[in-house]
């Protein structure tokens, strides 16, 4: 009997070996009808309710911040409004940015900016220096209509996909330096980008994204709102080679993903079966193996580094 429990401890040390070091993870769960953010170990043990949030936000490189998007101000005056909440304070506060339409903000790795869509003529990326308050609002004509930007592994670019046309690189400052047709980043699979949003790895060579799989279907989708059965993966292009790869095996009809800090990814889904339940939930995988379930019920999914 000693032996068993002293195997089982050893599997429990071993399994928290694996992921000592490899910061936090954040993600959206609703509790008895409300959504909050979570903060988690990153493999989903020790999760305490941080805030109450309308979207999942995003955790800070150094795992001290979660910023998010509330559809209320301090003042309670709908719209979409940026919040940051300090997670050792337990104290959210709304940033002064003018506007009313601000989503999906993302910490630079630094954490000294703040990058998210904003409405300005239209969805544009904007920078927000967190230092000196400045907001730099993309004029670029090719930036018009992009709702997600995401921020390059080393905070000095900001890219952003338009689904139908290119996979676009800014400065910081808004100016166009580089853009690619998205058609590249299918070679090999058919289907279609169909989400804006993506996610570079730390070492900047590799981007997450998210297809539809025009030869697959998911009978989930199909009883569901998605009505034609589109079932979605999270494909990962290798920007050295040109070369994508699938992440997300087949059984699975994603919704988004992010890089780890070990370099798995980190992603939601739920199982493309007939008989599934069709519940989001939250995965880990190194790329090419097996996803291991970290939280159930749970979305929006960001990590520190």
């Amino acid at each position: 009997m000693k032996k068993f429990f002293a195997s089982v401890l050893l599997l429990v040390l071993a399994a928290g070996a694996a992921y000592a070091g490899e910061g936090s993870i954040a993600y959206a769960k609703r509790v008895s009808g409300k959504s909050y953010i979570f903060v988690a170990t990153a493999n989903g043990a020790n999760a305490r309710r941080a805030v109450a949030a309308d979207y999942g936000g995003n955790l800070s490189q150094d795992g001290s911040r979660i910023v998010f998007t509330s559809l209320k101000d301090a003042s309670g005056k709908p719209g979409e409004y940026v919040w940051i909440y300090d997670i050792a304070a337990q104290k959210a506060e709304p940033l002064k940015i003018s506007g009313e339409r601000h989503m999906a903000p993302t910490w630079s790795p630094d954490g000294s900016k703040l990058l998210f869509g904003t409405i300005s003529n239209g969805w544009r990326p904007a920078v927000l220096d967190l230092d000196t308050g400045k907001l730099t609002v993309f004029s670029a004509s090719a930036a018009k209509g992009l709702m997600y930007p995401f921020w390059s592994a080393d905070g000095k670019y900001v890219c952003a996909l338009d689904p139908f046309t290119k996979l676009f690189k800014f400065s910081a400052d808004g100016r166009l330096v580089q853009s690619q047709p998205t058609s590249s980043l299918l070679k090999g699979f058919a289907g279609a980008i169909c989400e804006p949003g993506g996610c570079i790895s730390a070492d900047g060579k590799k981007l997450l994204f998210k297809a539809g799989m025009a030869k697959e279907s998911c009978p989930v989708c199909a009883r569901q709102s998605d009505g034609n059965g589109t079932k979605y993966a999270i494909l990962l292009y290798d920007f050295d080679s040109g070369k994508t790869v699938r992440v997300t095996p087949k059984d699975y009809c994603a919704y988004e993903a992010v890089w780890a800090a070990n370099g798995d990814v980190l992603f939601t889904a739920h199982r493309a079966a007939a008989k599934s339940d069709g519940v989001e939930n939250v995965y880990r995988v190194t790329p090419g193996g097996k996803p291991e379930l970290l939280v159930k019920d749970a979305g929006g999914i960001s990590s520190s580094r």
